[in-house]
């Protein structure tokens, strides 16, 4: 578990996400997550190797038919405001799919996706397609028009987390 100021990633990331949401499922294999988050559902993939569409289908799998907010592991600058703006919107107008888009794309890891999700993931999944975009034209997705993308910066390179320890300083 990546350490940053003091705290760990996913650690961060719980703080933000257990201010919005009541109930927070993590889709991980490392149980050892529950000794440092003991708050929240730790489950496994139940298609292991699927990558993040696994993940998906996990955690809406075991949402109990509630829409699910989807946040990538690697995002430290999580915006509780974006958060919450991208719930209002959809409330509005209830999508299958809402997914932030801004001037370099769109954010499928930080992003909303409804109980009809669930059938199509599993069928795209189980056809040996795991890419996680390859499904929304399949159901009703609305893109959410964003000018923030700082907030969708994830860590992937030790590089990233230099730039990250030293703008926290």
């Amino acid at each position: 578990m990546l350490p940053l100021n003091g705290e760990t990633l996913i650690e961060r990331t719980f703080n933000t996400l257990s201010g919005i949401f009541h109930s927070i499922i993590i889709v991980s294999g490392n149980q050892d997550i529950q000794s440092v988050i003991s708050d929240s559902v730790i489950v496994e993939d139940i298609y292991p190797g699927c990558g993040p569409l696994g993940g998906l289908h996990t955690a809406l799998h075991n949402a109990n038919g509630q829409a699910v907010f989807i946040v990538a592991c690697d995002m430290p600058w999580l915006d509780a405001d974006v958060i919450c703006a991208m719930l209002n919107q959809w409330r509005k107008t209830m999508p299958d799919v809402l997914i932030p888009r801004h001037a370099e794309g769109i954010e499928p890891l930080h992003a909303i996706y409804g109980p009809a999700c669930l059938s199509v993931i599993a069928a795209q999944i189980e056809s040996g397609d795991n890419a996680i975009r390859s499904f929304f034209g399949r159901v009703n997705t609305e893109y959410w028009d964003t000018t923030d993308s700082n907030c969708f910066t994830n860590i992937n390179t030790p590089e990233d987390l230099e730039k990250f320890n030293r703008s926290t300083e």
